[in-house]
């Protein structure tokens, strides 16, 4: 099942529930056990804030509009493993120049498996216990409370890792990567610094 934001009204299907009664913001939510994939794959880029919650279900809201992010598509899927959510611009609009500025706000239960793939934008992640991986195009990457193992690249942007316990690597094309209260083998890398950080240490 594939849901498009351009549509105006409230859905339950094969539980995957969405409304969009307020036009300022869409909302989904999708029954998903504990322990399931969340796929984010945004070829249109977005701010991404993904948090973990005690409940067994993906909720998925974001301020997209037509004058924020033109011709551009939000889907929000199930899938075997879990959860797909898409955003996309049709054939005719790639290639070309495209203005778009959006977030997306997702909880997904605590333990989860988490793949981000977008073209640029902010990325945020706390609280999931479970593997991170993926890459933005640009944009800072911030992970809190997060226990498990992390692999996160950006074209560009800070780099900040608190209250976690994490094996992996983190790494930006450029800007500060900075480490507090870090436990594990996670290391991090910046195009503009010259030594890595690892887990256990602050900022360099």
């Amino acid at each position: 099942m594939r849901t498009i934001v351009a549509m105006a009204l409230v859905a339950t299907v094969m539980g995957v529930s969405w409304a969009a009664a307020d036009p300022s913001t869409r909302h989904w939510a999708i029954a998903s056990p504990s322990g399931k994939h969340v796929v984010v794959n945004l070829r249109t880029g977005a701010g991404i804030s993904i948090t973990g919650w005690d409940r067994d279900e993906v909720a998925v809201d974001t301020d997209w509009s037509e004058d924020r992010c033109p011709h551009a598509t939000i889907d929000v899927s199930r899938t075997e493993r879990g959860v797909y959510i898409e955003s996309d611009y049709p054939d005719w609009a790639r290639g070309g120049y495209q203005s778009c500025s959006f977030g997306l706000e997702i909880k997904v239960p605590r333990h989860s498996t988490i793949r981000i793939n977008s073209a640029g934008g902010r990325v945020a992640v706390s609280d999931v216990v479970g593997d991170v991986v993926g890459w933005t195009g640009g944009g800072q990457l911030e992970l809190v409370k997060l226990n498990g193992r992390v692999e996160l690249q950006t074209g560009g942007g800070q780099i900040q890792v608190r209250d976690s316990r994490l094996d992996g690597h983190v790494q930006t094309g450029g800007g500060h990567v900075q480490f507090e209260n870090v436990q594990g083998t996670l290391t991090g890398h910046s195009g503009s610094m010259r030594r890595p950080v690892r887990a256990r240490q602050y900022s360099i």
